[in-house]
């Protein structure tokens, strides 16, 4: 086999398979080579470029990871030692699970309980090998997972994203976003197995784009220097043997007027488009970073991420409602009002005397209180990052132990205060909707805790567009000392939630009371028919509760400051 030597990187910030053609060259032929055969003939050129594409797979991972990757990563204990995470498994939503132990294979369930002893709601995956992945779409509702890792000495390790729909979707959507700058049919003639069409198309020297095969069969693309084939030479070579649905990335050397495209088949018509590359890649970049200013933002629990609504959550029917507006949702499952405010940086994480950097077993806030973040995902990424004394810091969680590294401000005789990144998000208007999770039981004192963590949350916003939702469990009189002084201390920036789900809520959603609704309703409970269980929303509630939102927004005279 010859020494190929790669020519250009197809690839970008996009996959390339063992199956994709590489363009690479011998000295003086051009070829399309599967990527495959560099890792086994190549030379270390070409072994580069194998480097370069094992490296774009990687990019699937953190590109997905970084634009909807709302999850962690978990040690599984030993063999039939079944871990026990909670995590939130939404009914609709698609999850990504990857195998990332050092050795031996897993597999994950969605179950009903804590308890490994619990019943299986349904099994996630397969076995999965070391590295391996998997893609799952949640027929229940499950507040729980459980690992099973089948070797008997070791601990095993994997990571759970709610992804909501494949890489591949996201990255339709950006390109839906992002415009082609041009969309071509090839229309071939199919004459002598080399179909060739040249088109219109400006290209400009030093700007780089991507071109996508849209159609059915492998295309290959070259910019040309005369509108008609065989009266003008090929320039630049876009790509070579492009798969369907693949992409190929190219620096334009030279201005060219033309595109000249070759389809292999007699009976397949072809396709493809080609975008401004550093357009696109902005997109992901922009999505891959989280945004710090909205229009409306949103802090909670799971009420507010929206589990058991099948997809729909209250932000979402809010913000379109009120006629578009951008939101930000905030909310991350299981945790308490204490942890949410650390990320909204109401609250701060107090870090013990010491060397800073390290592993914690716990974490404690200022009100003494433990706090659990990144158990259920980072919340819009407002707790990927803490400051420390000035240090932008990483925190993460691996099932066991936090870890904190990046302070270099050395060993400290003090306690020292971490502020999670949330602490710098902004929104026009911002919504609080916390409580549900933690101790904060319906006496004084209970009362007295919960408030003080709101109003940490409420005195950290520079402005006074703020909602307080009071909680949709419990009943008129086990919630009326918590509501009273909700009352008192918001006033009408105060959303009852429970009263107005139990007084409007079937009517907004269109629903007839059966009798289970009515004996909710005369205890002041929020009616079966708007739960999905005895905490969360379903559909019905969270879309009832949404509008009802909007109309309190509306109410208060925030709109004129959102335009």
């Amino acid at each position: 086999m010859p020494n190929y030597i790669p020519i250009q990187d197809l690839t970008g910030k996009l996959s390339i398979s063992d199956d994709d053609y590489v363009p690479v060259s011998d000295g003086s032929t051009a070829y399309g080579v599967k990527a495959s055969l560099f890792k086994t003939y190549s030379t270390d050129a070409a072994e580069a470029a194998a480097d370069r594409a094992e490296m774009a797979a990687d990019n699937i991972e953190s590109v997905e990871q970084s634009i909807v990757g709302i999850g962690g990563e978990y040690n599984c204990l030993t063999n039939n030692n079944n871990t026990v995470v909670p995590f939130t498994v939404v009914s609709g939503h698609t999850y990504r699970i990857k195998n990332l132990s050092t050795g031996g294979a897993i597999q994950v369930f969605s179950i009903s309980g804590s308890s490994a002893t619990s019943p299986n709601v349904e099994q996630m995956t397969g076995t999965l090998h070391v590295g391996d992945s998997s893609i799952f779409t949640a027929s229940y509702n499950a507040s729980y997972i459980r690992c099973f890792h089948n070797i008997t000495l070791g601990t095993g390790k994997f990571s759970v994203y709610d992804i909501n729909g494949t890489l591949d979707e996201r990255i339709t959507d950006l390109e839906e976003e992002t415009a082609p700058l041009y969309n071509r049919p090839l229309s071939f003639n199919f004459v002598l197995n080399n179909s060739n069409l040249v088109s219109s198309f400006s290209v400009k020297a030093g700007h780089s784009y991507i071109a996508k095969n849209t159609g059915n069969g492998t295309i290959s693309l070259w910019t040309y220097s005369a509108s008609t084939y065989g009266s003008g030479e090929k320039l630049d070579e876009i790509g070579l043997n492009i798969g369907e649905g693949k992409t190929a990335r190219f620096t334009a050397t030279q201005d060219a007027s033309y595109v000249y495209g070759n389809h292999p088949s007699y009976t397949v018509q072809g396709s493809y488009q080609i975008y401004d590359a550093d357009t696109f890649e902005q997109k992901i970049e922009d999505a891959s970073n989280p945004v710090t200013t909205t229009d409306l933002l949103f802090w909670g629990d799971s009420l507010t991420s929206g589990a058991g609504g099948s997809g729909i959550t209250y932000p979402a029917v809010c913000a379109s409602f009120l006629g578009g507006y951008q939101h930000l949702n905030c909310g991350v499952g299981g945790e308490s009002a204490n942890t949410i405010a650390c990320r909204q940086g109401g609250n701060s994480v107090v870090i013990p005397a010491g060397s800073i950097n390290g592993t914690y077993s716990e974490l404690y806030d200022i009100f003494g209180h433990e706090i659990n973040p990144l158990l259920q995902g980072d919340g819009a990424g407002s707790a990927s990052s803490i400051y420390i004394g000035g240090d932008t810091c990483s925190i993460s969680w691996d099932g066991a132990l936090y870890t904190i590294s990046g302070y270099t401000g050395g060993t400290s005789a003090f306690d020292m205060l971490g502020v999670f990144a949330g602490s710098d998000y902004t929104g026009k208007v911002i919504v609080i909707f916390v409580g549900q999770n933690g101790a904060y039981i319906g006496d004084e004192h209970g009362t007295s805790e919960l408030v003080a963590i709101i109003d940490s949350m409420v005195h950290h916003v520079e402005h006074d567009r703020i909602v307080v939702i009071g909680l949709t469990t419990g009943t008129a009189t086990s919630r009326a000392s918590l509501e009273n002084e909700c009352i008192k201390r918001y006033g009408n920036k105060y959303l009852n939630s429970r009263k107005a789900l139990v007084e409007n809520g079937l009517a907004i959603a269109g629903i007839t009371p059966t009798a289970q609704d009515e004996t909710d309703i005369a205890a002041g409970t929020v009616p079966a028919s708007l739960r999905s269980d005895d905490v969360h929303l379903n559909l019905h509630g969270y879309r009832s509760l949404g509008i009802l939102l909007s109309d309190k927004i509306k109410s208060l005279g925030y709109l004129k400051d959102m335009q």
